[in-house]
């Protein structure tokens, strides 16, 4: 079991576990949604918490999130011309996921995958009874909260390698 359960991991995890309990708090508090930031956080994780994708991730769903604004101001605006809001809709995301594989490479910050699955799960997070679903709003907690979030689970791998006085390679996923 020790192999499976090490001293790092153990303080790892409870740094992590902290920095959710401690967001889940603030962001109820304030009566926030804490979904964009989580998100953040999440793809971090999944990019093995690579420092490097931090921009990626955040820029990238800031305009995704982006992208649901102006996905609903193009829809009345071409549903005349275009045959109907389903074509328009479609017109919308095909010409969306277009640039993001044309351009990936040129401007890989703005045009990623982060970028669309924020788009997918804000266009999901409109039809959740909310308040008032507030796209701005999800952008500046994106932007914002996932920002500090991230620096939170970064600045955890250093405080548990300075802890259990292991190299910092050695906490979670990260090269």
């Amino acid at each position: 079991m020790d192999r499976f359960i090490t001293k790092e991991k153990a303080v790892f995890t409870s740094l992590l576990l902290l920095l959710i309990v401690v967001g889940e708090i603030i962001f109820e508090e304030l009566h926030l949604p804490i979904w964009p930031a989580f998100m953040a956080m999440l793809f971090y994780f999944m990019s093995h918490m690579n420092i490097k994708e931090a921009p990626g991730i955040l820029i990238g769903g800031f305009f995704g999130i982006f992208n649901l604004i102006l996905i609903k101001l193009w829809i009345p605006a071409s549903a005349a011309f275009l045959g109907g809001p389903l074509n328009a809709k479609l017109v919308y995301i095909v010409f969306f996921i277009g640039l993001i594989v044309l351009l990936m490479e040129v401007l890989p910050w703005l045009f990623n995958a982060y970028a669309f699955f924020y788009l997918l799960v804000s266009g999901l997070a409109v039809a959740v009874p909310e308040p008032v679903p507030n796209p701005y709003l999800w952008m500046g907690i994106e932007l914002i909260g996932g920002g500090i979030l991230i620096a939170g689970v970064y600045a955890a791998r250093f405080l548990t390698a300075k802890v259990v006085k292991v190299d910092v390679s050695k906490i979670g996923e990260a090269q």
